[in-house]
C-alpha cells in the first residue's frame, strides 16, 4: 500500500529508523515514546534455571543463525536477542510504560 501511494508512513515506532522507510522515529518527530514491536517465547512459572539456560541457548543461536538474520534484514525487522532475565526485565519496564500511558489518556 505505501508503494502504491495509497498509505504514507509517518514514523517509526522503535528505537531506531527501519531500513525499509526513510521515516524518522517517535523520538526524533518529537513524541517521546518508543513502542517497539517485540517477540517473546514464555514457560510456566517456576521453570528452572538449566532449563531456562537452555532455552536461552536455543534462541540465542536461533537468532544469531545466518538464515534468521536474512530474513530479518529481507524483511526489514531488527533483531534484539535477551536472554530470560533480561527479557523479564524488558517486560517489566514495558508494563510500566503502557500504564503511564494509559493512565494519561
Amino acid at each position: 500500500m505505501v508503494d502504491s501511494g495509497l498509505i504514507k508512513p509517518l514514523a517509526s515506532l522503535g528505537e531506531t529508523r527501519t531500513d525499509v522507510f526513510t521515516i524518522p522515529t517517535l523520538v526524533e518527530a518529537g513524541v517521546d515514546y518508543i513502542f517497539p514491536v517485540w517477540r517473546g517465547v514464555f514457560t510456566k512459572a517456576g521453570a528452572s534455571e538449566e532449563i531456562l539456560a537452555e532455552i536461552d541457548k536455543a534462541f540465542k543461536a536461533a537468532a544469531e543463525s545466518p538464515e534468521f538474520v536474512e530474513y530479518a534484514k529481507n524483511n526489514g525487522l531488527p533483531i534484539r536477542y535477551r536472554d530470560h532475565k533480561e527479557f523479564s526485565a524488558f517486560i517489566e519496564k514495558e508494563k510500566k510504560v503502557y500504564a503511564e500511558l494509559m493512565g494519561s489518556l
